[in-house]
């Protein structure tokens, strides 16, 4: 092997030892009808907003923030604030099936393990 020192080789040698190792599927090709299924249907699942304001009480201030950058401590005060507007934003997504594109990103890090 070769001895990298820059962030940017080093990311780029980390995402493609990841991709070399998953399988890509073709997405091209229709799901088989497989009839109508034997489990019942799932019910609706309903966000509440006091569920949330609740999850956002109890975030610890002392955290670092996410990859947004909004730190706890912001979150928690602004519970009541904050809380239908999540709920709208939530609710929406998980009716239509879709979360933003936003959402969808992440900041790795690899961490280094024995063995």
């Amino acid at each position: 092997g070769i001895l990298v020192s820059d962030s940017k080789t080093k990311a780029d040698l980390l995402n493609h030892q990841f991709q070399s190792v998953f399988t890509h599927e073709p997405t091209d090709e229709p799901l088989p009808d497989m009839g109508p299924s034997p489990h019942p249907s799932m019910p609706d699942i309903i966000i509440e907003e006091s569920g949330i304001n609740k999850l956002l009480k109890n975030l610890n201030p002392h955290k670092a923030s996410g990859p947004d950058q909004v730190h706890a401590h912001v979150l928690k005060e602004l519970s009541d604030t904050i809380s239908p507007i999540l709920q709208a934003i939530f609710q929406k997504s998980l009716d239509s099936g879709t979360v933003p594109e936003s959402w969808k990103e992440a900041n790795i890090a690899p961490i280094y393990k024995k063995g």
